[in-house]
This record gives structure tokens, sequence and C-alpha cells, in this order.
């Protein structure tokens, strides 16, 4: 798994988006990809629709939108329905594609 200390310890993904530069649109979705830095591959990532990823994830007071999802696999976080494996993102995106 990742070395980040959080994902580690807490079983949690955060990434903090910038909302200087973040501009939500149909057409655009997030990617947050958790890596396996020794294996150099990734083992979860989550897709989310970026206005979905506007509507949720609030500005804080530093100008950042942050994402934190649970990597529990019993997690009813509210990132979980856009949560997926090195298996199943390919289609995923195939299927966001095509639509």
């Amino acid at each position: 798994m990742s070395d980040s200390k959080t994902v580690r310890t807490k079983q949690r993904f955060i990434a903090m988006v910038r909302e200087a530069t973040f501009a939500p649109r149909a057409d655009l979705a997030m990617l947050f990809v958790l890596a396996d830095v020794a294996k150099g591959q990734y083992t979860t990532a989550w897709l989310v629709p970026s206005e979905e990823f506007a509507c949720r994830a609030k500005v804080r007071s530093d100008g950042k939108r942050r994402f934190v999802a649970s990597l529990k696999p019993d997690t009813k976080d509210q990132w979980v329905s856009f949560r997926h494996t090195a298996a199943t993102l390919p289609a995923e995106i195939l299927r966001i594609l095509t639509t």
C-alpha cells in the first residue's frame, strides 16, 4: 500500500484540489488514485464526476476542496459508489466515454 501514514493507520485516502484551478463541467471526471509505490501499480481509485465532486467537497478556508475516502470494505462514506479496483476502473472509464 501507499506509504502514507493516514492510509496505513486509518485506512483513509486524502487528496486536495485547489479551487483556483478547479472548474466542474459535465464532461470532466476527477480521478483519485491510491498507488502501491513499491509495486508501481494502483490498488484503488475513485472516478468522480466533477459536478458531483463540486457538490460534495466544499471549499475550505484555505481555498482547497478536500477529498477523504475510506478504504474499509464495509464503508458507507459518500464516495464509496465511485470507488474502483484496478480490475473495474477500465470498464467504468469506457462506460463514461461511450455515454
